[in-house]
């Protein structure tokens, strides 16, 4: 559909998604340094993804789409790291293993 809509060669949707793998890395490593609850972090990077696919749809740039792409990236590593931690810390706390989780409502 970008290739129609908006003129995207197969080498402007590489460097897309090379922008939104470069944000995915830069954000899985500041949310090893952030200090905030998970389901804050988790909200916080689904507003960004929000924001940044809106952006998309109004900004007709080439550079502006690689930097919403990139930020995309931050929010979704965020979104899956702390996601994942906030399970994880439910398990902790009833005392099941993961497996146990996944077989045994």
């Amino acid at each position: 559909m970008m290739q129609e809509g908006a003129g995207l060669s197969v080498a402007g949707g590489g460097w897309l998604a090379s922008a939104n793998y470069g944000g995915y890395l830069l954000g899985a490593a500041s949310a090893m340094a952030m200090r905030v609850r998970s389901a804050t972090a988790i909200r916080g990077g689904l507003v960004v993804i929000g924001i940044v696919t809106l952006g998309m749809s109004l900004e007709h740039r080439f550079a502006a789409w690689i930097a919403l792409r990139a930020l995309a990236g931050i929010g979704s590593a965020w979104v899956v790291i702390f996601a994942s931690a906030w399970c994880l810390d439910l398990f902790m706390e009833r005392k099941r293993s993961l497996s146990h989780a996944l077989h045994d409502p």
